[in-house]
């Protein structure tokens, strides 16, 4: 292996904690929605997430963990079950895919007060739920980079063996 091009899911989860601790109160509830807790990316984004709240005095117990495997209509489900039975909640990180079942969720079971969305990866659906304001904040990857840099970088290797590159290289 030459080097790892993408995205530091870690470092993800982290960002989006910040955005989110600086929007919630210390009673309030916090929703992290995983993929799938299996899935390296997606339980680093929740490490992430989980340690920079508790460095900033957010109490564990505030934070609520659910896994919804990519799939839209168990994500919508866990989602409304959890905005219906938690009057605290405040905020949901979308540490997964499935942001417009969040969204979905949201606008059909209005709950209490409002509630702040953070989602990763930025494409045409979470562009739109950004533009429509279902959703505020999402952590973009960089596909194009993340697709692009690898061949110039092999290109540049095959040309110059010799040639040091970074390790790691992040999206």
């Amino acid at each position: 292996r030459s080097c790892f091009i993408g995205q530091d899911p870690y470092r993800s989860g982290r960002v989006a904690a910040d955005l989110i601790v600086k929007y919630v109160r210390p009673q309030d509830e916090i929703l992290v929605v995983a993929g799938n807790l299996e899935i390296d990316a997606h339980k680093q984004r929740t490490e992430g997430f989980i340690d920079k709240c508790l460095s900033t005095g957010i109490d564990r117990s505030r934070i609520l963990i659910t896994e919804s495997f990519n799939e839209y209509v168990l994500t919508f489900e866990k989602v409304t079950s959890i905005i219906q039975k938690h009057q605290a909640l405040r905020a949901i990180y979308m540490a997964n895919e499935s942001v417009a079942a969040c969204a979905e969720a949201i606008n059909r079971f209005e709950p209490r007060q409002p509630l702040m969305v953070v989602g990763n990866d930025l494409t045409a659906v979470t562009r739109r739920l950004l533009r429509d304001g279902n959703v505020d904040f999402i952590i973009e990857q960089n596909v194009y980079w993340q697709g692009y840099r690898p061949i110039i970088l092999l290109k540049d290797l095959l040309l110059n063996p010799s040639l040091r590159v970074p390790e790691y290289q992040y999206t």
